[in-house]
């Protein structure tokens, strides 16, 4: 079964902090493919086990552009899941 899977790239991190998301899809044991997603966070706002970004409760000036970066990044992903399956119809 094919999975999508998110993670930060620590080695690459930006002079302001932030690191990029990549996107590891396998589609068998054997095929692995790592991507860049142009997508950057700060590694506080990152949750490792749920591979989303954390959006705190209260309000910081960064909340909004973390709302819209959570969401480009389920588009993304949702994206690929769709392109995916429509390929194996054809």
């Amino acid at each position: 079964m094919a999975t999508i899977r998110l993670y930060l790239s620590s080695k690459q991190q930006k002079s302001n902090g932030k690191c990029e998301i990549y996107l590891r899809m396998s589609a068998a044991r054997n095929k692995v493919f790592r991507a860049k997603s142009n997508l950057y966070v700060l590694p506080k706002y990152w949750d490792e086990k749920k591979e989303k970004i954390m959006i705190p409760r209260i309000h910081v000036k960064e909340q909004g552009d973390l709302i819209n970066l959570q969401k480009q990044l389920d588009a993304l992903v949702t994206f690929i899941k769709y392109y995916r399956t429509y390929r194996r119809t054809q």
